[in-house]
């Protein structure tokens, strides 16, 4: 089935794959060829994209995804390969990112997206290291 993974800069990953392990918001979940078409959301996590005795591990944040029997298109906010990670750049930031969740004067908004952006570092680091977050 074809996999497509799309942010709103590119095509970060856009291949015939054998299976996909997605983080759904509600857990992971695994589409193979021939999965019940669906749509759902994503949050920020580590896609698995399982090639012949190959894996590749790619960092994704939150998203959408639609699945079709035959292909499997990711909309997501930003992706890095687990190959093009620079992990002291993420350790760095997903401290920052920490500070900020824990600043008593961030709230609302500024607060989940401190959230959302150390979910994202986390996985970063998860990807390089070839596993899920």
């Amino acid at each position: 089935m074809e996999l497509e993974l799309i942010t709103p800069e590119k095509v970060i990953y856009s291949e015939d794959v054998q299976i996909v392990t997605v983080p759904g918001s509600e857990g992971y979940f695994g589409v193979i060829p021939g999965h019940v078409p669906m749509i759902t959301t994503l949050k920020s996590g580590v896609v698995r994209v399982g090639q012949d005795d190959d894996s590749v591990y790619i960092a994704v944040s939150k998203g959408f995804a639609e699945v079709r029997p035959d292909r499997v298109t990711l909309l997501i906010d930003k992706a890095t390969l687990g190959t093009e990670v620079d992990l002291d750049e993420a350790e760095i930031a997903l401290s920052e990112a920490e500070k900020r969740m824990n600043d008593s004067a961030c709230e609302g908004y500024e607060h989940a997206d401190a959230c959302d952006r150390a979910a994202f570092h986390q996985a970063q680091i998860a990807a390089a290291a070839k596993r899920y977050s």
